[in-house]
């Protein structure tokens, strides 16, 4: 091993993550256990929420944006009666109420926020304000971040479960989406304070919790196999469209050459494709934009390239 980092091949580590550690903890594990240098996430999740987390492992990180922006799917338990200034179980309490809506008109709260919505956003989150962390200027500096609202997409909402207090929710949505936030925005339109209790993601695009692996079972040793949760780079976009290059074309995309439609032999259709050796492994990533071909990135070829 280098002193810079592990030499091997890019992969994408699946872990079921506990409640407690952060995302950032897990990161740092797998880093250790590893010896990888360059370890990236598909999206984070608060450390009192448990579920999928994806990571990257070498030049595999710049595949993790694809996922970060992508569909993913939650179960969540929402708390009536309070709200919190993180809007999660973990902060304090600001107001209290007591629940006086029911199941009816609980689901019919629940379709308003279906579709594209605006979104305020957290006041504590990573979101840079002013080039600092909201929840730095929230916490350090004692000032409430001046945060603008965005929208983003709720494909799907279903309540699960409802009592006086609680109510147990799935949510399929998309990129950018913050769950806490739709609990304190739902107790709003229910004239109920309210905030998350707990969280467990399911899905980030179409990867599943059948496929992780407890963050324990790498921690003591890291071993490359899918049974230890370990995947080839094509894991992270299995859904895509994918096209096989011969001998030439791989010479061609190695060296940075824009591919061409011809490529495609009629076949080609607009959006995002995985491009592959003949082995079947993942080369790079290209898009299909009126017409054009373009390169998005491509994998270094050379698996003892420095990590």
């Amino acid at each position: 091993m280098s002193r810079r980092g592990r030499t091997g091949p890019s992969r994408i580590v699946l872990l079921d993550k506990p409640e407690g550690p952060t995302s950032f903890d897990l990161v740092r594990t797998i880093r250790t256990s590893s010896g990888y240098r360059k370890v990236g996430h598909g999206g984070t999740l608060d450390p009192f929420a448990s579920g999928l987390l994806v990571l990257g492992l070498g030049p595999a990180t710049r595949l993790m944006r694809y996922l970060s922006e992508g569909e993913k799917s939650y179960t969540g338990s929402i708390r009536f009666g309070s709200s919190t200034d993180t809007d999660d179980k973990s902060g304090k309490i600001l107001q209290t109420g007591i629940p006086s809506f029911s199941a009816s008109q609980l689901e019919s709260a629940l379709r308003e926020f279906q579709g594209t919505i605006e979104q305020l956003p957290p006041m504590v989150s990573a979101l840079k304000v002013a080039g600092k962390r909201a929840y730095a200027l929230y916490r350090d500096a004692g000032t409430i971040p001046d945060l603008k609202p965005r929208k983003v997409v709720i494909h799907e909402i279903n309540l699960l479960d409802f009592s006086e207090e609680y109510a147990r929710v799935r949510v399929r949505c998309g990129g950018g989406t913050y769950i806490r936030a739709l609990a304190r925005d739902l107790g709003q339109r229910l004239s109920c304070p309210a905030h998350l209790h707990s969280l467990r993601r399911e899905k980030v695009g179409t990867l599943d919790l059948t496929r992780a692996v407890a963050p324990e079972l790498l921690a003591s040793g890291f071993v490359d196999d899918e049974e230890h949760g370990v995947f080839p780079p094509l894991l992270a976009v299995e859904d895509w469209p994918r096209l096989t290059l011969d001998g030439e074309q791989l010479r061609q995309v190695r060296s940075g050459r824009q591919p061409i439609l011809q490529w495609w032999q009629g076949s080609a259709k607009e959006g995002r494709w995985a491009l592959l050796n003949l082995e079947g492994e993942l080369v790079a990533l290209a898009e299909i934009h009126e017409e054009t071909p373009r390169l998005l990135m491509v994998l270094p070829e050379d698996s003892s390239e420095d990590l």
